[in-house]
């Protein structure tokens, strides 16, 4: 009900969501001046932050961001894009973890790798997925046997609304908001994801080599292929 909650009062729920259109559009595109260059940003803050105190605060103190995406791209290509990018409305790169799910269930994490290891986040990744599927395990087990659920390990549900936050954004940042998505835009369309699967590359074939670290033979993949591409590391 909750994540309902939100959705239903997203102003960009049914129209145009760029920055220019009007007012509650700009506000539902905030985050892209997350994607600015780091010097820019760190001007426009103050000026934002001047009348946005508490909707930053509630930002910065959150321990993730749970990106609610509208579409789903059928393909692991387009699907990891939009994990790494999407269209940098409905982002706040200035946060650690970001977890980005869609209206079919998929789910995946964007991750600022300054600071915190990308195996860290693995680790964690592996846990809330073990959990969903003994969740889904459970409901579907009682729904084939008919028994009634017990989920008594969840802390109970907070009976209260979700807090929307609200912006007051002048000319001058409104203005930023078109610069970000337009240099965001320009950035992102220079990318191209291609996901490869390699049979039997994993853990087994790097332990019959009593190599520990998979890890290390990654990074010396991505080497390679830098090498070959460009001549050079």
């Amino acid at each position: 009900h909750q994540f309902e909650h939100i959705i239903n009062a997203s102003p960009d729920k049914d129209g145009d969501d760029s920055p220019a259109a009007n007012s509650p559009s700009a506000e539902a595109a905030v985050g892209l001046l997350t994607t600015l260059n780091r010097a820019e940003w760190a001007i426009l803050q103050p000026a934002l932050r001047l009348h946005n105190a508490a909707a930053l605060s509630a930002i910065e103190d959150a321990l993730f961001i749970l990106c609610l995406d509208g579409e789903s791209p059928g393909t692991s290509d387009a699907w990891s894009q939009q994990i790494l990018c999407g269209n940098g409305h409905n982002r706040w790169f200035d946060k650690t973890l970001q977890f980005i799910a869609t209206p079919q269930g998929k789910w995946g994490v964007n991750i600022d790798h300054a600071p915190v290891d990308g195996l860290t986040v693995v680790r964690l990744l592996s846990e809330i997925t073990t959990t969903l599927e003994n969740r889904l395990e459970t409901v579907l087990t009682a729904q084939t046997t008919k028994q009634p659920v017990s989920l008594k390990s969840l802390p109970p549900l907070q009976s209260r609304s979700p807090l929307q936050l609200t912006w007051d954004l002048n000319a001058d940042i409104t203005s930023s908001l078109v610069k970000a998505e337009a240099d965001f835009t320009a950035l992102t369309s220079q990318l191209k994801v291609k996901n490869v699967c390699l049979e039997g590359l994993g853990e087994v074939l790097a332990s019959s080599h009593q190599i520990d670290e998979l890890e290390a033979i990654i990074h010396l993949i991505l080497q390679l292929a830098y090498f070959r591409c460009h001549g050079q590391v």
